[in-house]
């Protein structure tokens, strides 16, 4: 999210941080350095086993991807205040929120997908890159036209609470159509 953004804050589509206390944000410094860090942690971690980005063999969500989720929506949120004129520092409490709540739904939607991918013994390549996609499109399709976001929103506010309610069934997948 941050590097779609940054790159299309640089481009000046849809957002422009150029005159706020956010625009290092679209520097190509900054855009540079994530890049560089999402693709050694993809590399790192192909086989869904790296000691560095899964210490113990834990699972993700266990990890500090919430953490990364929050102060990647706090930035964004904050960054965009700013861009419309209004006062950012809310946007770093509300941004924080709505970014764990994207991690709370969507990523671990993933990450429960990528799991099952796991345990069949597959390295769950594709499933990342389609994710990353998936992500970027969003991004983008969010940044150009506001009211989506909203719906993304809502959408992931609907996972949240169906995943929660249904934790401790038992996954049947296609077995149910035997």
């Amino acid at each position: 999210m941050l590097i779609t953004t940054g790159v299309m804050a640089h481009e000046d589509a849809g957002v422009d941080f150029t005159g706020t206390d956010w625009a290092w944000m679209e520097s190509w410094i900054f855009i540079g350095a994530l890049t560089a860090l999402f693709i050694a942690f993809w590399v790192m971690d192909r086989a869904g086993k790296s000691e560095l980005v899964r210490p113990g063999g834990r699972a993700m969500e266990e990890g500090p991807y919430r953490y990364i989720c929050a102060v990647a929506g706090a930035l964004l949120f904050a960054g965009t205040l700013a861009d419309h004129g209004h006062t950012s520092w809310p946007g770093l409490v509300a941004g924080a929120a709505i970014g764990f709540i994207g991690f709370l739904s969507l990523g671990r939607l993933f990450m429960r997908a990528n799991q099952r991918v796991f345990a069949a013994g597959d390295p769950g390549v594709v499933l990342g890159l389609a994710r990353d996609a998936l992500t970027i499109a969003l991004t983008v399709v969010c940044v150009l036209v506001d009211v989506v976001g909203y719906a993304v929103f809502a959408a992931a506010l609907v996972l949240l609470v169906t995943a929660r309610r249904r934790e401790g069934q038992k996954y049947e997948g296609l077995r149910v159509l035997r």
